[in-house]
Parts: structure tokens; C-alpha cells; sequence
């Protein structure tokens, strides 16, 4: 039998009207329902996510304290250059990630997470990109901050990004339609970033996988794309 479910998926602080869906799924689908069932599927717990982060007692987790103290300390430049070689690899598997950028391929856009001491500069240099790290503030056409579940949930598909923006978890600063258009050219690039590490890890491809399920479940950072994740 099927069941009505209403949920917004922000935190507590969203609108009511930001992000609602209404629809009839399964029972076997909704939180809670899937124990008696034995394990949950990957839709389940992705709805499971999503109940969790409306109620206002369980905010988008922080990124861990260790993470955010050791960046305060290593050198930025080795993680800039690499987080460039991964992105390079990205668009040359993705070229249309790019395309869709338009008249916004040469602009620069602010990644700020701001559970950490860093911001990322992302320059697409119309299909050569680089992304740097700095400890400064820098300016760019468009920022976007907020945590970095947030960020990386946005960019998985987990989150809904317009409930992110409406509640403020993540706020545009600037020209909010580069912005736009860096958010809707990665959604339709579908991207899983863990994937993408792993595919470029050879031997290690099943070893850094574990670390990346084990962290994602440490951490509550969405690090994968879920299986079922909500095009937005």
C-alpha cells in the first residue's frame, strides 16, 4: 500500500514552501519502515537523509575539527596543484560540464566552505581549469558558502539545492547568474567525486573506496553520489 509523504529537504530553517514534494511511494520506502524489511536500501537511507535534515535538532553536520585544523597548517600549494590535475581529468570525462558554463567559461567562482580555513578559486579557463587554495579572502564573479556538506551534497545530488539556498545554508554572493549556471552545468554532469578519484587510483581503486565509505560514514559528509539521487 502506498503512502502520502511530505519532506523538506534543508534544515529546520527553510521555508515550509522551499522545497516541498508530495507524492505516494512505497512503504518499504519510507524512513523507518525498511527495518522490518533487514537492510535498508540506498533510496531509503537517501530519504532517511533528507527527514533528518528537516528537523531543526540535526543541522547539516560540520566538517570534522581535525580536518579543518590541519588545513590551517599544510601547504596549500600541493593540494591546489592536485585538486587542478582532478578537476582537468573531470572535464576532459565530462566535457559538456563546460559547455553549459557559456559566456561564464572564463569566469572565476569562490567555493567557500566555511567550516573550513580555506576557499577554493575555481577558474574554468574554458576547458583548462585550476582551482586554488587560499587562506585569504579572494574574489571571484561569484561566491558560494556555506558548509562543505552542503557544498558536497549539492554537488551529489543529495541535497535539494534550491532549499539550500532559500534557508541560506548556502549563500550566492555576486553575479548570482554565474552562479546559477556553475550549479545547473554540475548538475547536469551528474558527478561523483569519489567515483572519479577511484577511476584514476589504478590499483588502490578498491582500498581509497573503503576509506571514502568509512569516512562518509564518520563524518556524515556525503563524499558519494547516492545511487537514487533527486535531480533537481
Amino acid at each position: 500500500m502506498a503512502a502520502e509523504c511530505e519532506w523538506v529537504c534543508s534544515r529546520g530553517g527553510a521555508h515550509p514552501l522551499a522545497a516541498k514534494e508530495t507524492g505516494r511511494i512505497d512503504n518499504r520506502q519510507v524512513p523507518g519502515a525498511g527495518a522490518a524489511l533487514g537492510r535498508p536500501h540506498r533510496f531509503t537511507l537517501l530519504r532517511q537523509q533528507e527527514v533528518c535534515l528537516s528537523d531543526p535538532r540535526n543541522p547539516i553536520p560540520r566538517c570534522p575539527a581535525a580536518l579543518a585544523a590541519a588545513l590551517r597548517f599544510v601547504p596549500l600549494a600541493p593540494l591546489s596543484l592536485s585538486l587542478t590535475a582532478f578537476s582537468r581529468k573531470i572535464t576532459k570525462k565530462h566535457p559538456d560540464l563546460l559547455n553549459r558554463l557559456g559566456e561564464y567559461s572564463r569566469a572565476a567562482f569562490v567555493l567557500d566552505p566555511t567550516d573550513l580555513p580555506v576557499v577554493l578559486l575555481l577558474e574554468p579557463n574554458d576547458g583548462a581549469p585550476r582551482i586554488g587554495l587560499s587562506r585569504r579572502r579572494v574574489e571571484g564573479a561569484a561566491r558560494i558558502s556555506g558548509p562543505l556538506a552542503a557544498l558536497l551534497g549539492l554537488v551529489h545530488g543529495a541535497f535539494d539545492g534550491d532549499a539550500l539556498f532559500f534557508s541560506r545554508d548556502l549563500v550566492i554572493e555576486g553575479d548570482t547568474a554565474a552562479a546559477l549556471a556553475l550549479r545547473n552545468a554540475i548538475d547536469d554532469a551528474e558527478l561523483d567525486l569519489a567515483h572519479e578519484a577511484a577511476a584514476l587510483s589504478g590499483p588502490l581503486a578498491r582500498p581509497l573506496k573503503q576509506i571514502i565509505a568509512f569516512a562518509e560514514r564518520r563524518t556524515g559528509l556525503c563524499l558519494t553520489r547516492p545511487e537514487d539521487a533527486i535531480l533537481w
